[in-house]
Order: structure tokens, then sequence, then C-alpha cells
């Protein structure tokens, strides 16, 4: 599906980074379909609410298989109206079978504690606010080896190393976006009729890729 090699642009973690816009976006339909999933007490304690219902922005991930196996979508919380730097939370749905279920929230502000832990930090919380994973960003831009990827951070799971990611941008083909289109996951202002630039996080050591929807 896509290889070191075809890198053509890397750079710093999500903040600093060159933001594309390609007018593509999470199908609305979907979205609404995967919140509907989200248990009444965790819609209840975050305030999720959909940013802007016609330009849903999120994220796709590919597992070893080249299969979807999660959809991501960037949502809004009662604790965005805490601060103005606390960002939007992301929402994890898993897929198994093409069967959706609701995963975890992650968000850069501890409602635990009342801090803020962004950018430097971010949490995963299941449907009973239990943390089940922490992810630390390097502010400035490190990279790994001559490959010119830059490493923008770490997974940990009960305090242990998980995996290191990176992030890119890289060519996504029309064949694949007329698969996600035709299947319902997204949607596309523009068709496009040649290979489209896009970011990713991609993780080390492993053929994992999360296209950034937007």
């Amino acid at each position: 599906m896509y290889s070191r090699k075809s890198i053509t642009h890397t750079t710093l973690y999500t903040r600093k980074i060159m933001r594309i816009e390609n007018n593509i976006f999470l199908n609305s339909q979907l979205a609404v379909k995967l919140l509907a999933l989200i248990p009444r007490k965790v819609l209840n304690y975050w305030e999720i609410k959909i940013i802007n219902i016609d330009k849903i922005e999120g994220g796709i991930r590919y597992n070893e298989h080249e299969q979807i196996d999660a959809i991501y979508i960037y949502v809004k919380t009662i604790f965005m109206e805490i601060d103005d730097k606390i960002p939007r939370a992301m929402i994890k749905f898993n897929i198994d079978n093409d069967e959706y279920t609701f995963d975890s929230v992650y968000s850069q502000y501890d409602p635990l504690e009342k801090k803020i832990i962004c950018p430097a930090e971010e949490y995963r919380y299941d449907s009973e606010m239990n943390i089940i994973g922490k992810y630390t960003f390097n502010i400035e831009p490190i990279k790994k080896d001559n490959s010119g990827e830059i490493r923008i951070g770490v997974q940990y799971k009960n305090e242990e190393k998980l995996k290191e990611y990176f992030f890119a941008t890289t060519k996504i083909s029309t064949e694949r976006l007329n698969e996600l289109d035709d299947a319902g996951i997204i949607t596309r202002k523009v068709k496009h009729t040649n290979d489209i630039d896009i970011n990713y996080i991609g993780v080390y050591d492993k053929n994992i890729i999360h296209y950034h929807i937007r």
C-alpha cells in the first residue's frame, strides 16, 4: 500500500505541519451512525458534538493487511470551552467484519486531573474513564534516520512503550479514494482524476497507516 520511499514530504507534529486540504471528508451519514454507537454516559460526560456536519474531519486506519480496522472522528467537547488552547477530541471506532464498535476518546485535556496536557501529551479513555493509553509528542522534529522521516511521538500502555509514530505526506490513489467513496466512508467535494497528496501518520516497523481526512 505504501512504502517509506514513497514519502514526498515530512514535517513536524500536527500542530505545526503543512496541512493539506483536499475537500475529502468523512461521510456525514456514517458519522451520525458512529456517534449513535457511543455509550450515553460517554456522550453526556464529554458532551460530544460534531464540529461541522458538512466537513467532518478524521482518520482512516489501515492495518498490516491493508484492511480498514478503525475510523477516527474529530469532535467538540465541553472541555474546549474551558480554554481555547484545548484542541478538539477524537473518537475511535473499531471495525471487525464490517461491524463498527465504539473504542475510546482521545483528549489533550485531562478531565480527571482538570489540566491541559497539550501539546506534549494526549490521553486515551475508555467508556469507564480509565486511561488506556498515553501518547507523548515531540515539540521539535526528531529525524529517526537518513530517510527523512520525522518521529512525532510514542504510545505507552501500562507504562510500557508500545509504538513509535512518524508523520509525512504521501500519495493516495484515485482507486483507493473511489473505494472509500463507494463504501460510504468518505465524501468528496471534488472528484479527483489523479492521485493526490494526503497527510498520514505511520507506525514504525509496522505497515499501519492512518490517513488524515479533511
